[in-house]
């Protein structure tokens, strides 16, 4: 047996050593051609969209993926990677799985609120994140009634709102309905020229009717004076003596009357109400021709005329809507406007005092049907009054200060060139915050233009107006 193992023949030796070796190469072949593949994973949350939703990729491919926001979105950043671009090139060398994420974007709207004069409101706005609450509410001042929103179109005074625009709110007032006699009080103890007290009322109620808001308590007293007795007289003011024609009770009554007056609408002390009240009375007592405004603090103010025989029916009407004029102008009385007035060595607010409150009295005699009246008569007179000046030599005849007329004419010229609106002039809201020194005070170049023109008058056929080269 041991030597046929030895016989065996090598050719079969041979064979099966080949035959083994070939088996081994060829699974070390298969083993290295197989390619390594990864997956690729992608999605969109809310708010967006991907460019694709991945796959499977041969390891080292390159993979762009992009990120698309909706309207109203924007891209936040992937989960799976820590890139914070929209875009990414992915290599493909593990499986992976990207989520691309959005957040909503925050809209912010811009609400403004304001108040008209007569109230206020409890917020002026601001800025606000789409869909926020807010709540905005009207109140208003004594004498006035929350009349409507401009922007809105509710009626009631507390708004709530949610917002999703922009949005402009102006709460609106109403002056309280008043009676001829609100904040006014006349004493008139003789008819004068026939005017009643009920036409003198109506008077002050429809000049009052037209003033943007009022705060003085006003007491007018008219009375009639006798014939010219002389220039001049025991007084401190520019006023003539005329002869007194009030009997003794009506003086009593009107010296009665001022000491009410004084002490429920004043701090006078009662130690010098009896002084103040003279110092009204010596007018009266002694005949002076005064039609005249007296400021006594910001909220009273006392208007006192006294008309002679040469004072016409118009002109006694007129003086009366001129001098209740003045009592409607509120800073008239105010220290800091006073101040600044003084301060100013060319201040303007003579004339525009006297020339606000006539051109306020020719215009509104003109609407109540007073014969010669208006802005033609007014200039007529303006007119006259200049060539007076100049006829008598004067070395400045345009120079504008307490002549009513010739001031009211230099306002005219204002209103038509566009340097003042009317308006301001007949609610008397010029005359608020101590405009005519802070808008028509000497810094405005405007006036001086004024000032050199308002002499400027043509008459033709009876009617006045300004020459026509200065209004262009």
């Amino acid at each position: 047996m041991k030597k046929l193992i030895t016989t065996l023949p090598k050719f079969l030796f041979s064979a099966l050593f080949i035959w083994g070796c070939t088996s081994e190469d060829n699974q070390e072949n298969i083993d290295t051609n197989i390619a390594t593949k990864y997956t690729l994973t992608v999605s969109a949350g809310t708010g967006g969209t991907v460019s694709s939703v991945g796959g499977t990729y041969t390891e080292g491919t390159e993979v762009t993926i992009t990120a698309s926001a909706s309207d109203g979105y924007t891209f936040s950043g992937w989960t799976g990677s820590d890139s914070s671009q929209a875009t990414l090139v992915i290599t493909a060398d593990a499986n992976l799985t990207l989520t691309a994420n959005f957040v909503e974007n925050t809209v912010q709207y811009s609400v403004n609120s304001t108040a008209s004069e007569g109230g206020s409101v409890s917020s002026s706005g601001g800025t606000y994140a789409a869909g926020t609450e807010i709540t905005i509410t009207a109140s208003a001042n004594d004498g006035y009634t929350f009349a409507g929103w401009t922007g809105s179109e509710s009626t009631q005074t507390s708004l709530n709102l949610t917002v999703s625009a922009d949005l402009t709110l102006v709460a609106n007032f109403t002056l309280d309905p008043v009676s001829a006699l609100d904040k006014f009080e006349l004493h008139y103890p003789i008819d004068v020229k026939e005017v009643s007290q009920t036409e003198i009322e109506n008077i002050y109620s429809t000049s009052a009717a037209k003033m943007n808001s009022r705060n003085a308590e006003i007491l007018t007293i008219i009375y009639p004076i006798g014939d010219y007795v002389s220039d001049g007289g025991n007084w401190d003011a520019g006023f003539n003596t005329f002869e007194t024609i009030l009997d003794a009770n009506a003086i009593s009554a009107i010296r009665t009357k001022l000491t009410e007056w004084f002490t429920t609408n004043t701090d006078i002390p009662s130690a010098y109400l009896s002084d103040v009240v003279e110092e009204y009375m010596v007018y009266v007592e002694g005949g002076a021709d005064l039609s005249s405004h007296f400021g006594v603090t910001e909220s009273a103010r006392l208007v006192m005329i006294a008309a002679p025989p040469s004072m016409g029916v118009v002109d006694f009407k007129k003086v009366i809507i001129h001098e209740l004029y003045h009592a409607f102008q509120q800073d008239l009385e105010s220290d800091s406007c006073r101040d600044l007035e003084e301060a100013n060595d060319d201040s303007n607010s003579k004339w525009l005092i006297e020339g606000t409150a006539e051109y306020f009295a020719q215009t509104h005699a003109e609407e109540l049907g007073f014969t010669g009246t208006g802005r033609s008569a007014l200039l007529q007179i303006a007119l006259g009054d200049y060539n007076e000046q100049v006829s008598e030599g004067a070395e400045s005849p345009a120079k504008l200060g307490a002549n009513a007329t010739t001031a009211a004419a230099a306002m005219y010229l204002m209103v038509l060139k566009g340097y003042v609106q009317e308006s301001v002039v007949f609610d008397g809201s010029m005359f608020y915050n101590c405009e005519r020194e802070n808008e028509y005070g000497p810094s405005n170049t405007n006036l001086q233009f004024i000032k050199d023109n308002w002499f400027k008058i043509n008459s033709d056929n009876g009617a006045y107006s300004f020459q026509s080269e200065i209004l262009n």
